[in-house]
């Protein structure tokens, strides 16, 4: 990610000084100018041997495609794995099940290591990591299966584990974003659980969804992996279980565990909706974290929006209903200018 945005920063330059240069004349004497291209070609070739950046418009187009490309074949691929197993399961015996679930994630991951030898950019590392998980994912299922074992949140420590791993060792964000959805239903479950309801149910305990989303984002922000981009995806995850778990709490009032009256607890989870939304804005803005920052912003407008709907819509005439949404929208919209006009001031 950061080896791109040089590489970005790099080409906006060179664009800047030729336009720069047509309207004021030359600005960098010769010798100048031939020492900042070597330097900037060494850099981008630099770059290029050890990262897979785009340097130009058509490049990056082309990496888009392929980075689809890779995602539709992950997913593909472990469709057809998991079709192919459930098709001849019960052919089987129970030993050579138990040696093709173990060999399936084995076989995944020496695959993964032989693309990311052999491929720097980690298109096909990344199919090969997916259908390596998707295979880790059936085994767990399907073992637990033949053994009869209970249903527990520890097959999800496990997958989130693996991913992690996965993640770490060549640097797969999209599975990064996995490990922590697993590990948050993990988390989420066994509180749950010890709470003595049923791991399943942690969906009707939203405030602990909360709890986890909020300290992803925290721990992104405090304590950042050293792998550029890993603290990016652990706060956009983070934030989207927060974000559930605020509407949730906002339009459905009982959810919650807060021992308060029903409309206590509406108006103070809309509060912190919009404090968190805000927050969320200003931590995206603060680290480039564009995701983040546009993620916090339609959550804000889809928390206003809908309580509009659960305040005003029953009783209020329908355009007037709708003339207070356009006023909102236009109130949320000069907000977010002077709050992006205070950034830009503060830098």
């Amino acid at each position: 990610m950061e080896a791109q945005r040089r590489a970005d920063r790099i080409r906006a330059f060179r664009e800047e000084l030729v336009e720069l240069e047509h309207e004021l004349g030359s600005l960098l004497s010769p010798p100048d100018r031939t020492r900042v291209e070597a330097y900037h070609d060494g850099l981008l070739a630099e770059l290029r041997q050890s990262h897979d950046i785009a340097t130009s418009a058509a490049e990056q187009q082309l990496s888009l495609g392929m980075r689809i490309a890779s995602l539709v074949g992950t997913v593909t691929l472990c469709a057809a794995v998991v079709l192919f197993f459930y098709r001849y399961w019960g052919r089987l015996l129970t030993p050579a099940q138990i040696g093709v679930l173990t060999a399936g994630p084995l076989i995944g991951l020496g695959l993964t290591e032989f693309a990311a030898r052999r491929e720097r950019t980690l298109y096909f590392a990344v199919l090969a990591a997916g259908v390596s998980f998707a295979a880790f994912a059936l085994a767990l299922t399907a073992i637990g299966g033949i053994y009869n074992l209970p249903s527990s949140p520890v097959a999800y420590l496990a997958l989130g584990a693996f991913a992690l791993v996965l993640a770490g060792s060549y640097g797969i964000g999209l599975l990064l974003a996995v490990a922590v959805v697993c590990l948050t239903i993990f988390l989420v479950g066994a509180l749950t659980m010890l709470s003595g309801a049923s791991w399943s149910e942690f969906p009707s305990v939203p405030e602990l969804s909360l709890l986890a989303g909020l300290l992803w984002v925290l721990g992104a922000v405090v304590r950042p992996p050293a792998r550029p981009g890993f603290a990016e995806t652990i706060a956009e995850v983070g934030a989207l279980f927060a974000a559930l778990a605020l509407l949730v709490l906002g339009l459905e009032r009982d959810q919650s565990l807060l021992p308060l009256s029903r409309g206590v607890v509406e108006g103070f989870y809309v509060v912190v909706g919009i404090v968190a939304a805000v927050g969320g804005i200003a931590l995206g803005l603060r680290r480039q974290w564009t995701l983040l920052q546009t993620g916090s912003t339609g959550f804000l407008v889809l928390l206003l929006f809908a309580k509009a709907f659960d305040w005003w819509w029953q009783w209020m005439p329908r355009y007037l209903f709708f003339l207070v949404l356009g006023l909102m929208a236009v109130v949320t919209m000069v907000a977010l200018n002077r709050f992006r006009r205070r950034t830009r001031t503060a830098r």
